[in-house]
């Protein structure tokens, strides 16, 4: 296949003409006492591996790595693959045309720091067991050199990309958003792997695989999550045709709220794979949204759920409730909830749910503010960072119709028995005179 090279401009942009590429080093021979006789003898005295490497692959048709250049390939199809872009830009735009060929693929490691001179070896990567660390040590000999620079800060991509790679933007740490294009149907393994600085990734509503499908039977590694390392990353909307969400999705990456967006007319049911929510402790609010980004429902997620064991008879099903999400209607959640008998948690739902009320019942809003009443004392157990829990608790109780005298008397109490500030007690008899005048014997409240 035809390979072209295009100088990149510092406004991230190309040429108009490709550039010629290096003239191919003549093929040198190798002497045979490189080779043993038995494989399983060493290499002769004096032979490094790295010696015998760069004498196999002298006069290779690949281009050298070039720090200014971006490389793309003419596919039998008549069509551009990028297959190569430079570190060092802090810009990338991707034209929707190469030499007359629509640009329909971004390839596998395109923006990484390295690349694998023959594609036939991908296939390695379903061989257990499957990481991708382990796949570059088997593949050494086809890697290229590490090419210098963080990668790109801002990638724009053409609406012709149909395709992303493997790996495709692996360790772009100046990354801080992308938008892929709407004929983008399926993302695979690492492909946003080490973007420790991207915040906000825009998924089509045509995708439909996100990550990794790994052999049936195969031991599989966290780092081919499609979003393992995005430490910054913390809110994502999947798209309402997504129908695989693959091995290691979410490993160590900062996710704090995850979105679905809800399609009434596909009853088709997503496939979750068991690790997908693996090593994903920072994730506490999994939201169903319409097309529109307006909630529908969400729940909580308890604190500790990563060192929740399976095994744990009352509780073990907490750690399956990411993926539980994805099939369970609001009042099964709820049932479930209620049936952990776990603080963390009931709390976390208390306030998902009392702060999204659509498909909450009456009955239901009560039992999750009696819940609250009865646990004032220990807010600080679930209630989120960076809000006054004794505050924003009493708010939310009062913003439901649900909550009765008792509830109120309850936390008063404990108001007083917490010492809380005078202000917020005040707040409190207020609401009771307002709401609950006319209560027989509520009137002598004892804080």
């Amino acid at each position: 296949m035809t390979r072209l090279l295009f100088r990149v401009r510092p406004d991230g942009t190309l040429d108009e003409h490709p550039v010629a590429p290096p003239a191919p080093e003549a093929p040198r021979a190798v002497p045979q006492s490189f080779f043993p006789d038995d494989e399983d003898d060493d290499l002769p005295p004096g032979v490094s591996f790295e010696e015998l490497h760069t004498l196999t692959q002298a006069g290779s048709s690949s281009p050298a790595p070039d720090s200014a250049t971006a490389m793309f390939e003419i596919t039998p199809g008549h069509e551009a693959q990028l297959v190569r872009w430079p570190r060092d830009c802090c810009r990338a735009v991707i034209p929707p045309y190469i030499a007359g060929y629509p640009v329909t693929a971004v390839g596998p490691l395109a923006f990484a720091p390295m690349q694998l001179t023959d594609a036939s070896r991908w296939t390695d990567l379903n061989t257990s067991p499957v990481s991708f660390s382990v796949f570059c040590m088997r593949n050494a000999p086809w890697l290229t050199p590490m090419m210098p620079g963080p990668g790109p800060r801002t990638i724009q991509l053409p609406d012709t990309i149909q395709t992303v790679g493997a790996f495709a933007f692996w360790d772009c740490r100046q990354l801080e958003s992308i938008q892929l294009p709407d004929a983008v149907r399926q993302l695979g393994a690492g492909v946003f792997a080490g973007c420790t600085a991207l915040r906000r990734v825009h998924l089509p509503a045509s995708l439909h695989t996100l990550g990794f499908t790994p052999p049936p039977v195969a031991q599989i590694m966290p780092d081919v999550g499609v979003f393992n390392g995005c430490h910054a990353l913390q809110e994502l909307c999947l798209p309402a045709g997504l129908s695989y969400l693959g091995a290691y999705a979410f490993n160590s990456c900062g996710l704090i709220r995850l979105r679905v967006t809800e399609n009434t007319y596909r009853n088709a049911s997503v496939f979750i794979h068991p690790t997908a929510f693996e090593h994903s402790a920072s994730l506490q609010w999994l939201e169903r949204c319409t097309a529109e980004g307006i909630p529908v429902w969400r729940i909580g997620l308890p604190v500790s759920r990563d060192k929740i064991l399976r095994s744990d008879a009352r509780s073990g099903m907490i750690a399956e409730v990411p993926r539980l999400f994805f099939t369970y209607t609001p009042q099964e959640m709820d049932e479930l909830a209620f049936s952990t008998r776990r603080v963390d948690f009931l709390g976390r739902m208390a306030i998902a749910r009392l702060r999204c009320t659509a498909l909450l019942s009456a009955s239901m809003a009560e039992a999750y503010i009696d819940f609250l009443a009865d646990h004032y004392d220990a807010l600080a157990q679930f209630w989120p960072a960076g809000e006054d829990a004794p505050r924003a608790a009493l708010v939310l109780m009062a913003s439901s119709p649900s909550m009765n005298a008792g509830h109120l008397n309850r936390v008063l109490r404990q108001a007083g028995e917490l010492h809380l500030p005078q202000d917020l007690i005040a707040e409190m008899i207020a609401l009771r005179n307002q709401r609950f005048h006319t209560v027989t014997g509520f009137e002598d409240l004892e804080l």
